[in-house]
């Protein structure tokens, strides 16, 4: 009986059950997080991320600041974050 809960998300090789990564919020501003993929980040300009071990990223909901997914595991720390620049700057939807 397919349950929309355990629907996965990809990212890479790695792929975060979507259970978990809806219960998953920003440290820093207790927003929610959404899948960003490693291709929607290279057509970004962040290509450089694989080269850092990113599989993918977490998106905030405002879409002002992505957290790296590494090896299939969220890595929510401050000093991870990038944020996008400028007062009006946001990421394109990812997927």
């Amino acid at each position: 009986m397919p349950d929309s809960t355990l629907r996965e998300i990809q990212m890479g090789t790695a792929s975060l059950p979507v259970s978990f990564v809806a219960a998953l919020r920003c440290p820093l501003s207790a927003q929610r997080l959404e899948e960003f993929s490693a291709d929607s980040l290279a057509a970004l300009g962040f290509g450089g991320v694989r080269a850092e071990g990113w599989s993918g990223a977490l998106v905030t909901e405002d879409r002002r600041a992505l957290y790296p997914v590494r090896g299939g595991i969220p890595v929510l720390l401050g000093e991870e974050r990038i944020t996008v620049a400028g007062a009006g700057g946001s990421l394109a939807t990812g997927g």
